[in-house]
């Protein structure tokens, strides 16, 4: 079972990234005109889709290959997926670099900047999957720290020195930098020099990296190809109400994210431990605690949000409310089963049910999302992606009831018991302060 210290360390690390990603933000909304903060979530728009499918070609395998007992086989997994994702950061580097060269828009000389941010952001994201699938969390958390910190003093000189739109991606690959030399020194280095390559980690790149990364391609597409439609129908203004009401939805993600990081490396040790119960036990109480945790808390955020975004980003992005509160809902409601679901079939060795599904309804978020935008304006965005997903939420039930033996009406019979141990352990605080034991 997974400890209550490592489910907060888990969650520490994602409110830290999440502070990260709020914050910046917050500042490129109030520091830069509407028109720059377009540019920037165009750009972030981009770093997200290559990073997304660079982190899931070698994360699965990752996690995955350095499962062994036998710490040789997990150091050849590990100098081999390194390798492989060095490969594909460099190619994607260069191919975007040869877009920003070709492209004449003003967003795109962002992307000139690119791999000063992507190349050590690639080695940091990399070093904390090795570390989260040993479940070696406060070493993490630390980095994340770090990479805040910096993030913080860069944003503070940049406002003090007034400077353009391009140093924030300067300052983004410092910080990264520096928090993977954090990391560095809890790998294996000396042993990877010498280490061969390992084959089977090849075998597993190709029978789940691909999958996974082609699945996650798919998916950051139909996420975000909202903006790119958006900007290309409507306007920059358009497309910044867009991104802002996109990054906000991310707070409702953040006990996902941090339940899912250690929800498959957990799975994967069930599995391949062939204590396939025990794997299924540990998706219903995960998956029914995150949700009990997040539905009240997606409630309040909803009710604040145009208050919150008044505050924070100014009275020009006051409407995004709207925008934000239909992706809280999908954040909080329905992600939970997909990311869960992909964590699962790939434990259980069956990734392309996963990818399936994902294609299937990329291409459906991609069409309604252009016939809606156009014809509804923004709303049509987030309105597209919210049919699709409760309609891809009954083909979740479906498959992980077929593929894996788990059905979720077993998750969600099990959210009242949370509630119910919550009040019990308050009404036993409240008797003990009222009645407090005599230990004489």
């Amino acid at each position: 079972m997974i400890s209550i210290r490592k489910r907060v360390l888990s969650l520490a690390n994602m409110i830290l990234e999440f502070i990260v990603g709020i914050g910046l933000t917050v500042f490129i909304t109030r520091f830069y005109s509407i028109e720059e903060a377009g540019q920037w979530f165009l750009f972030i728009a981009i770093f997200a889709l290559a990073s997304s499918l660079r982190d899931a070609l070698v994360q699965a395998a990752l996690i995955k290959g350095t499962a062994h007992a036998d710490d040789s086989l997990n150091i050849a997994h590990l100098k081999t997926n390194g390798i492989i994702l060095l490969t594909t950061e460099l190619l994607m580097c260069g191919i975007l670099l040869a877009f920003s060269l070709a492209s004449s828009g003003e967003w795109s000389q962002l992307l000139l900047l690119y791999p000063i941010y992507s190349l050590p952001n690639a080695i940091m994201r990399w070093l904390i999957f090795y570390l989260r699938g040993k479940l070696t969390l406060a070493p993490i958390l630390v980095a994340n720290a770090i990479n805040s910190s910096i993030l913080f003093v860069g944003i503070v000189l940049i406002i003090q020195w007034n400077l353009s739109l391009q140093y924030v991606v300067v300052v983004l690959g410092i910080s990264s930098f520096a928090a993977a030399l954090h990391l560095l020194p809890f790998i294996p280095l000396r042993q990877m020099m010498v280490c061969v390559l390992s084959k089977e980690q090849f075998l597993l790149i190709k029978q789940v990296g691909f999958v996974a990364a082609a699945r996650e391609a798919t998916s950051a597409v139909s996420t975000r190809i909202s903006l790119f439609i958006t900007g290309s129908l409507l306007t920059l203004q358009h497309t910044a109400l867009l991104g802002v009401s996109q990054r906000f939805a991310q707070v409702a993600l953040l006990p996902n994210n941090s339940f899912q990081s250690i929800l498959f490396p957990s799975l994967v040790q069930c599995v391949q431990n062939g204590n396939w119960e025990q794997a299924r036990k540990q998706f219903h109480e995960s998956i029914s605690l995150l949700l009990s945790i997040t539905i009240p808390l997606s409630i309040v955020g909803i009710a604040l949000s145009p208050y919150v975004l008044t505050l924070l980003n100014g009275a020009a992005y006051q409407h995004a409310w709207v925008y934000l509160s239909i992706y809280v809902f999908i954040a909080t409601c329905i992600t939970p089963f997909g990311a869960a679901f992909g964590s699962a079939v790939t434990a259980w060795g069956k990734p392309q049910f996963a990818f399936g599904l994902v294609v299937v309804n990329s291409i459906l978020t991609i069409v309604l999302s252009f016939v809606l935008i156009k014809f509804l304006g923004v709303f049509g965005a987030p309105l597209a992606m919210a049919i699709v997903e409760l309609s891809g939420l009954a083909c979740v039930a479906y498959l992980l009831k077929k593929v894996c033996g788990i059905h979720l009406q077993d998750t969600l019979q099990l959210i009242p018991h949370h509630y119910r141990q919550i009040i019990l352990r308050l009404k036993q605080q409240l008797v003990l302060s009222l009645y407090p034991i005599n230990r004489n």
